[in-house]
């Protein structure tokens, strides 16, 4: 297919020449130039023989200095002028100075922000409060819980009833005169 641009000769080879021996150092370029230009980023991964007619396009446009955009000649060069773009354009954003003085309007911003963080504050002061007091009743209660079932199930030491006929007894269920008997029994002669 016969070039309908005509070229002048200075513009060929401004960017350098490149032949097939370079498509692996122009990767990233080819492939970018793939999928932006010709819509065809599943070409890489596709037949050499493609990929080679592809390349030889890129080739030609590359070396007559025709590609549509400068990240196509030298990508890592044009990645960081872009970043750089990018970082000061968010720079100047950020140095931005006032222009309108609206003394009110400020001030009521400001007071806003304040009743905010007062009121955050107060949330956070209620909330440990809020645990606080729920973590002193459970404490109570198994404190409590532990104290019945010990009395429930270990009732204070007496002396038990020595029966030989029959089973011990506790000296609060034995008949009260037995219990006297057994008392001064007990007790030291003196």
């Amino acid at each position: 297919m016969p070039c309908l641009v005509t070229l002048s000769q200075d513009e060929y080879g401004k960017y350098g020449i490149i032949q097939q021996a370079d498509r692996y150092r122009k990767a990233r370029e080819f492939e970018a130039w793939l999928t932006e230009v010709k819509r065809a980023p599943s070409v890489v991964g596709g037949a050499q023989w493609e990929i080679m007619e592809y390349f030889k396009e890129f080739m030609e446009d590359y070396n007559t200095a025709t590609l549509p955009h400068q990240k196509y000649y030298n990508f890592e060069s044009w990645e960081a002028l872009d970043y750089e773009r990018k970082q000061a354009l968010e720079a100047k954003k950020g140095k931005r100075t006032r222009t309108q003085f609206d003394d009110d309007e400020a001030l009521k911003a400001a007071r806003k922000m304040t009743r905010e963080q007062k009121a955050q504050q107060r949330l956070n002061e209620v909330r440990s409060e809020e645990f606080t007091a729920p973590v002193f009743i459970f404490v109570f209660i198994c404190l409590f819980a532990y104290f019945a079932v010990r009395v429930a199930f270990n009732p204070p030491h007496h002396h038990l009833d020595d029966h030989a006929d029959g089973p011990r007894q506790n000296r609060r269920d034995a008949a009260p005169d037995a219990a006297a008997g057994r008392d001064a029994e007990r007790l030291p002669h003196g």
